[in-house]
């Protein structure tokens, strides 16, 4: 009986779905600027790694994420650039805007 009740146990929780954390980006044109926030299940990804990488791969601008989950970089890139943030034990995620 009891294997009946631990195998039920564990079928059931093989069927919830993971709890995983989920690294979003946003961002926004502002007057002179481009700004990119990330965010770990709605909460500001403070410090996280962020890259603003040219078409071909060049590094522009890289820092980290500010209280608000923030970083800002002047508008003087042109064409495609990449929006690399890394905020740790896998929650990195890459944002291309054309």
């Amino acid at each position: 009986m009891i294997r009946v009740i631990l195998f039920l146990t564990l079928a059931l929780l093989g069927t919830l779905p993971a709890l995983a954390h989920r690294l979003t980006i946003d961002w926004e044109v502002m007057s002179d600027s481009l700004r990119v926030t990330g965010k770990t299940d709605g909460t500001p990804a403070v410090g996280a790694d962020v890259e603003l990488r040219s078409a071909s791969g060049t590094t522009l601008a890289s820092g980290l994420l500010d209280e608000t989950g923030s970083y800002r970089w002047p508008l003087s890139a042109t064409g495609d650039v990449t929006v690399v943030i890394n905020a740790g034990l896998g929650h990195r995620r890459t944002l291309v805007l054309t």
